[in-house]
Order: structure tokens, then sequence, then C-alpha cells
């Protein structure tokens, strides 16, 4: 399996968790469900499901992903998504974020989606 089908799957150790590692899984992706992520750049993609990480807000916790990685996707689970919306603007393509709570065939979209096609220089 490639490195961009590995799939950091950061969250609360829960059912929903189980869940959507399972249905990921199902997809074809290569998850690894942790409640903190300490090396980034080692997956395709990253997922954060919730508000928070080991304490940390997860717009603190995105903006340091999106810091140490220059490729990976990220996807946001959050019922806070207007708190994202800036970095979503800084970082299209790479960052996703969907309002909680989200299918799991949302997510599978979302680390799919193709990047949008860029401008050609003239």
């Amino acid at each position: 399996m490639t490195t961009n089908h590995r799939v950091a799957l950061v969250s609360v150790a829960d059912d929903n968790r189980t869940a959507i590692a399972t249905y990921l899984q199902s997809a074809g992706f290569d998850v690894h469900a942790c409640e903190e992520l300490a090396l980034p750049r080692s997956f395709g993609a990253l997922v954060l499901l919730g508000d928070k990480v080991a304490g940390t807000d997860a717009v603190t916790c995105v903006r340091s992903w999106m810091k140490l990685t220059k490729s990976q996707r990220v996807v946001v689970v959050t019922s806070k998504p207007t708190g994202l919306r800036d970095l979503v603007a800084t970082h299209p393509g790479r960052l996703f974020v969907l309002q909680a709570p989200a299918f799991g065939w949302e997510l599978v979209d979302a680390l799919r989606a193709a990047e949008p096609p860029r401008p050609r220089r003239a």
C-alpha cells in the first residue's frame, strides 16, 4: 500500500473512532487510529475527529500540522467549522472541513478529492 493511502485517524478512543476506522479500512485505506499524532509526515492524510486533540483545540492542532507537512491532505470533522475558515482559504485542496457529525463516505470523498485545477501561466 502506498503512503498516500496511510491515514492517521486522530480522536478520542471511542465507538465512533472504531466505526470510522473500520469504514476507511473497507474503502482501502491503511488506518492508524490514535489520540495524539507525533509524526504527521509519515502519513498520506490526516483525519481529525472532534474539536480537541489531547487538550489542544482543533484550530491550533491543524495549524501545526499544516506547517509540519507540505503535501498531506488534512480532513477535520468538527462542530465548529467556521473556526477553520481562514486555514481552508490558505490551503485549498489540502484542508477539508466537514460539519460534525459526518458520514464515512464523506470522509472517503474528502480523502480522495482531486486537487482543484491550478491556473495556467500566460
